[in-house]
């Protein structure tokens, strides 16, 4: 499904128009939306929760031919994606996966910064080592050498 970022309160006002116009059977409009549903928001707000329902895939809105504000209805899709949650829902989805992608970040982040110290530490740690593999393969060559010779 496809829906853009929406807030908590354009998902509790999509899923108030969406019982409105499955329960009503009846043609609304952008208009009719804001005078009988949501009067206290703008007219551009009316519209753009109008476009994010008609954004949604599967379609959530018709109006024949072609969608438009001024006439649309439900279609017969919309009191399952009511039943399963509606947009609220999606909108709860949408901030867990927000909260999962900043923990993961976060963590990230903090193996990073676990990988650099790792990496300094061997750097500085490194010819030390090479230093000491060299002088026990000195040591074993010797004692080879030294076991021939005897």
């Amino acid at each position: 499904m496809s829906v853009p970022p929406i807030s908590k309160e354009q998902a509790e006002h999509l899923d108030l128009i969406l019982h409105y116009i499955s329960n009503s059977n009846n043609i609304l409009s952008v208009t009719q939306i804001k005078e009988s549903l949501i009067p206290s928001k703008s007219h551009e707000y009316c519209k753009s929760l109008f476009y994010i329902m008609a954004q949604h895939s599967p379609e959530l809105i018709w109006s024949g031919d072609d969608l438009s504000e001024s006439a649309f209805w439900a279609t017969q899709y919309v009191p399952a994606f009511l039943h399963d949650g509606g947009y609220t829902k999606l909108y709860r989805i949408m901030v867990m996966e927000q909260q999962r992608k900043l923990e993961k970040e976060k963590l990230d982040f903090e193996k990073l910064k676990y990988d650099v110290k790792s990496s300094k530490r061997i750097y500085k740690s490194y010819w030390w080592t090479f230093f000491i593999s060299i002088l026990g393969f000195i040591l074993a060559l010797g004692k080879i050498i030294y076991d021939i010779f005897k």
